[in-house]
């Protein structure tokens, strides 16, 4: 997957509400404030929220992912935890561009139990395209932003099953290994372990910084969806990657940690 870096001026969409229009241009600022001034007017605006839905819609599937414009209407929608949105954020997750799958994966988590639903039954679908799948698995570790026990245990019982499956993708049950160790799944420590030392004699990155994750922080690590959506608009004034921790804006310092 490549970042989106808008280089210039993007042609908007045609019949965009002019309400969305500094989401597709070139300022991020007004970007940003636009994001942020129009979460609370979709909340009671349904029309507009269709109308959102429908942009995001038409640039997935024409590709034409050019601006920040798509991932900026995929924030809104997870912030008002949009259950009709919940098809194209999945489309979302497949996309080349890497800002709008993360934008994806938050607003997904946001959602919820029907988000999760439809990402465990598309876990099931075979011969699923790796980097979907690691976006998709990312996605559910949105759980434990939810008290939803009895999917909290199905979703557990996915992981820990694909982690274990030496048929699936290296990624993929790596992907498993990291969300486990971020829920704070304790009893996966061993799983992961024994993983390791069967299938990766000669060593594994993420298995090894799983088992570090439970080691040091056993009830696992906060996901950035419990970040503030004010300190996400940051990543339309950077370079950076969403869900990273982006130093404030008088920073020279660029640098930075995903969560």
């Amino acid at each position: 997957m490549t970042n989106t870096e808008p280089a210039g001026e993007s042609p908007r969409p045609e019949n965009l509400d002019p309400r969305l229009n500094d989401l597709f241009g070139e300022d991020p600022g007004a970007r940003s404030s636009t994001l942020l001034l129009l979460i609370p007017q979709v909340f009671d605006d349904p029309e507009l929220e269709e109308h959102i839905l429908e942009q995001l819609e038409s640039a997935i599937d024409s590709g034409d992912l050019a601006s920040l414009g798509p991932a900026s209407l995929a924030l809104i929608l997870g912030e008002i935890r949009s259950k009709p949105a919940t098809h194209s954020l999945l489309k979302a997750l497949g996309s080349n561009d890497e800002v709008l799958v993360h934008a994806a994966i938050r607003a997904l988590r946001r959602i919820g139990a029907p988000a999760f639903e439809q990402i465990l039954d598309l876990l099931e679908e075979e011969e699923l395209d790796p980097d979907l799948s690691t976006s998709a698995i990312e996605t559910l570790e949105g759980i434990g932003f939810h008290d939803l026990p009895d999917l909290q245990d199905r979703i557990e019982d996915l992981l820990i099953h694909d982690l274990l499956d030496r048929v699936l993708e290296r990624t993929r049950r790596e992907a498993c290994a990291l969300a486990l160790a971020r829920l704070g799944v304790s009893r996966a420590k061993e799983y992961i372990s024994n993983v390791l030392e069967r299938d990766f004699p000669t060593g594994n990155s993420y298995l090894t910084e799983a088992i570090e994750i439970l080691t040091e922080h056993p009830g696992g690590l906060p996901c950035h969806l419990e970040d503030p959506i004010e300190s996400l608009t940051l990543w339309f004034g950077s370079n950076e990657m969403p869900g990273g921790v982006i130093e404030p804006p008088d920073s020279s310092d660029e640098k930075f940690r995903f969560s």
